[in-house]
């Protein structure tokens, strides 16, 4: 059996999703093997269907359908765009939402700074995590 054959024997089309049969990782999405090397097949059928995946993005799932192939629910994009368009069960995107940090100070312009990997902390917090440092060193 080729392997568009073998592809194509785990799909299952619904009324927009090409649904994988096969096995499904612990995180919801399908693998495959060839040549005994494992393949996500939402990767493989981008790749088949549409075109490389540039170096440096990863595929995001349009129809929030981890197991969906179908090329045209599937896009490259970064690793933070799809962090950011990601389901709100995951902490990228609940902390993308929250208005206070974990101590209670306002995530606003004014306190609020973004690292380079885009994550953002609370100016406040810092100030008071280097006045407890600078008061430890001056005890020792």
């Amino acid at each position: 059996m080729s392997i568009l054959q073998r592809f194509w024997s785990n799909i299952v089309i619904t009324d927009g999703c090409w649904l994988w049969k096969g096995y499904i990782n612990k995180d919801g999405y399908g693998r495959f093997k060839i040549k005994n090397r494992h393949y996500m097949v939402h990767r493989f059928s981008y790749e088949r269907y549409k075109e490389e995946i540039p170096e440096g993005l990863e595929i995001d799932h349009l129809c929030r359908h981890r197991n969906c192939v179908n090329p045209e629910h599937l896009e490259a994009v970064t690793h933070l765009e799809n962090i950011r368009r990601g389901d709100l069960s995951y902490n990228g995107a609940l902390n993308r939402n929250k208005v206070y940090c974990l101590h209670g100070h306002e995530f606003n312009e004014v306190n609020t700074y973004y690292r380079p990997n885009g994550k953002r902390n609370c100016r406040e917090c810092h100030k008071l995590l280097e006045r407890y440092r600078r008061n430890k060193r001056r005890v020792l």
